[in-house]
């Protein structure tokens, strides 16, 4: 880290720090929620399971750096006595196995919350109560399979470059690398017409592109790591772009819906109105979304009591 990032880091905790004590004065009861980003709504409703009555105040950190730097910071300064506090963070490809993280942090056991909403049973959640598409409609039937078809090939075709991430993050060597949502333009070609998804890039292209950041991944690091990866992409990939490889779908099939056409079924309308994006799709789906029910209750109450 260069001098004016550490200068703008130890500027972001600051401006954390004045907003949590100003919180803690105005709601000493609350159970403050310290989150990576745009996760309040994905916990949300997983709080008021466990816990109905429960005052949450979320703080957002800015990233899941800045929320261990919160937690350090406050602890160290003895801010978590005689509160409720909770520190929220994504798995990703880190080993998350610091003795702090494994005792007062709770970790996602997929790569990240985005993982939670592009599981099949999450998509018929959703096709069933925002579309308004059951299994009595023969719509149904026809988007799932478009799903599954468009959803297995976005796996095939971004297995490598899942692989490649894994191994340059889970080495000692150096990884300045920052990733987008999605993958570079021109890594992917969508074909709507038969939803497939194919790959357009190699581990030669990655190691090139990354060249500056990253050191040169070799084919057997790839395959160390792929067949566990590959076991279960929807929990083991990246979840920006799972999330993406959703997105996408259904902003096709939102599309064929308001043309009010092209589907044999019942459905002459499409009545789901939002502009379907990465960000605002974390609320709008967040109460159809798998969960790690017995593990999100046991850190509850054992933060909480």
């Amino acid at each position: 880290m260069n001098v004016k990032d550490l200068i703008r880091s130890k500027n972001a905790l600051s401006v954390l720090y004045t907003d949590f004590t100003h919180l803690k004065l105005r709601r000493p009861l609350s159970f403050f929620a310290f989150y990576e980003g745009k996760d309040a709504p994905y916990y949300y409703n997983k709080f008021s399971v466990v816990i109905p009555d429960l005052e949450i105040s979320p703080i957002k950190c800015r990233g899941k750096s800045m929320v261990k730097k919160m937690y350090c910071s406050l602890n160290n300064k003895g801010e978590l006595e005689g509160i409720k506090t909770g520190f929220f963070i994504d798995r990703d490809f880190d080993n998350n196995d610091e003795d702090y993280i494994v005792n007062d942090f709770y970790v996602t056991d997929r790569y990240s919350i985005e993982n939670y909403y592009v599981s099949e049973d999450c998509f018929m959640k959703i096709m069933r109560n925002e579309l308004g598409i059951t299994e009595e409609n023969t719509d149904f039937e026809i988007i799932l399979s478009r799903f599954r078809s468009f959803q297995h090939s976005y796996h095939q075709s971004t297995s490598l470059f899942n692989a490649w991430y894994f191994s340059i993050k889970n080495s000692d060597k150096r990884c300045e690398v920052s990733l987008d949502d999605t993958l570079p333009d021109g890594y992917l070609e969508y074909d709507y017409e038969h939803w497939d998804v194919r790959q357009n890039y190699s581990l030669d292209e990655l190691n090139s592109r990354f060249s500056q950041q990253s050191h040169e991944v070799t084919e057997q690091e790839i395959e160390t790591y792929r067949a566990e990866l590959d076991s279960d992409p929807v929990i083991n990939y990246r979840g920006k772009f799972e999330m993406t490889c959703l997105v996408y779908f259904m902003r096709k099939i939102q599309d064929e819906l308001n043309r009010k056409k092209s589907m044999p079924g019942e459905l002459t309308i499409n009545p789901y109105r939002p502009q379907i994006s990465s960000s605002n799709c974390i609320s709008l789906w967040a109460q159809y979304t798998d969960s790690d029910y017995e593990k999100f209750r046991d850190y509850l109450i054992r933060r909480t009591q």
